[in-house]
């Protein structure tokens, strides 16, 4: 059984990092606006280095102007530490979509009945299913890299909303800081809640798109269907020793339930009247959120990396099954075999599914008799029509063949549908790694600034 990881506490927004990162930049914005001299900013930041305590109340914020304000402080502590959340969500939707592909095309040619009010309606294949998870997936990951833009903006210099008292340069503190821009308006900078509901929103619509897979995943391996065969280390013996049940699974579709609760709660509790207190309650239990999210993506990126198709479920028996939704295919060669109009050859294979119904045999047993009978019955003219043609017409494999619209789970639509998100998961890994350079490089900025005071 492969490990599975635990959620990780939000260090970054907890921890003293980001303030040594703000506290750092604003001594290197002060000398750049000639609020400090050389011997103060080492004095400041030999305090930083040492970790004394008390810094943050004397030495650093005196020639700084007083401490720096509660609100701007918030702002940036979430800012940052969301960015860092973000990109590592990010990456870990990227590898479970890779998952999903490497599935798909692994089952592309592995078809199924799809069920609909109970009974086998069509065919379809594994391989078009899951790369209807991956455009799921996909849509979450341009709402993350949206969210990333708006709160990868810069709101220090704003201190409570008026800016601050000095000559701040605000874009070399952005800078400083790793930000792609600036929250323009101070006040907007300082106050605005509205990205800790978008952040919460988002967070909450991808753990429903994870809820929306497993349980596909769990329909497909139930003992009514056993399509699938999930991979050990997933269950664990239930109350009934012959069952095991699914329990990282169904972990996960709880979770989505947790995550659609929290966001309700959200917009009561980050109201106009919300202290600071509870925004950064809120703000905490929105990284332990994300944390966890990060982890539920990896137990789904292995569960397809380990899920296999129960082998007796292949085309063969998918062949003989009862298959209720004849191919308008059927009614075209029809058409064409009989010079009967659209409607009517409608009104024949109509007239010989009811025959079907009445003596209970399956559609794949339709035989030429059979359509000669209904066109008798319905004062059709006679045609030809072999067995062998019938058959071919019947086969799921023709089914599917014959839908290669774009998007469609044919052959040749499905493989530019695979080599499309390919594609799409290479950019946003390369994207991905210029965001990651670029909050690389600020540090690295930051760091030779201190060294050249």
């Amino acid at each position: 059984m492969p490990p599975i990881p635990s959620p990780a506490a939000p260090s970054l927004s907890e921890g003293r990092e980001i303030e040594d990162m703000i506290d750092r930049a604003r001594v290197i914005a002060a000398v750049e606006a000639g609020r400090l001299d050389a011997r103060s900013a080492r004095t400041c930041l030999a305090h930083l280095a040492a970790g004394i305590e008390g810094n943050r109340q004397g030495a650093l914020h005196d020639p700084l102007g007083g401490p720096l304000p509660q609100a701007e402080r918030q702002a940036l502590h979430f800012r940052i530490g969301s960015r860092e959340t973000l990109l590592g969500l990010m990456q870990a939707n990227y590898r479970l979509r890779e998952a999903v592909i490497g599935f798909a095309e692994t089952h592309r040619q592995a078809i199924y009945l799809h069920c609909a009010y109970g009974e086998p309606a069509e065919p379809r294949n594994f391989g078009h299913w899951a790369l209807m998870a991956d455009s799921a997936l996909a849509r979450d990951s341009e709402r993350m890299v949206a969210l990333y833009n708006r709160i990868n903006r810069s709101p220090a210099g704003a201190a409570n909303g008026n800016g601050a008292e000095f000559g701040l340069n605000r874009l070399m503190l952005a800078d400083l800081l790793g930000f792609d821009g600036l929250v323009e308006n101070t006040l907007d900078a300082a106050q605005s809640r509205d990205l800790v509901l978008e952040c919460a929103g988002v967070l909450a619509i991808w753990a429903q798109t994870l809820a929306g897979i497993v349980t596909e995943i769990l329909g497909h391996a139930s003992p009514c269907e056993r399509r699938m065969v999930l991979p050990l280390w997933v269950l664990r013996p239930s109350l009934l020793k012959s069952e095991r049940a699914p329990e990282q699974l169904l972990e996960l579709r709880h979770f989505s339930t947790r995550a659609i609760g929290f966001m309700s709660g959200l917009f009561t509790s980050e109201s106009a009247a919300s202290g600071p207190v509870e925004r950064l309650g809120n703000q905490r239990q929105l990284g332990e959120l994300a944390n966890e999210l990060a982890v539920r993506l990896e137990v789904l990126a292995r569960v397809f990396e380990d899920l296999e198709l129960v082998p007796e479920r292949g085309t063969s028996t998918v062949t003989d099954a009862v298959y209720r939704s004849p191919p308008p295919e059927l009614t075209r060669f029809l058409q064409d075999r009989s010079g009967l109009s659209w409607t009517d050859a409608t009104l024949l294979i109509d007239a010989a599914l009811r025959d079907l119904d009445a003596k209970s045999r399956p559609l794949s047993a339709l035989a030429p008799e059979d359509i000669a009978r209904a066109a008798q019955a319905e004062g059709f003219p006679a045609f030809d029509l072999s067995t062998d043609e019938l058959r071919s017409l019947l086969a799921p494999e023709h089914f599917i063949a014959h839908r290669n619209t774009i998007g469609g789970p044919g052959a040749d639509s499905m493989a530019s549908g695979i080599i499309s998100a390919q594609a799409r998961i290479r950019l946003g890994l390369n994207r991905l790694d210029e965001r990651r350079r670029q909050v690389d490089a600020a540090g690295a900025r930051l760091r030779a600034a201190m060294k050249a005071i």
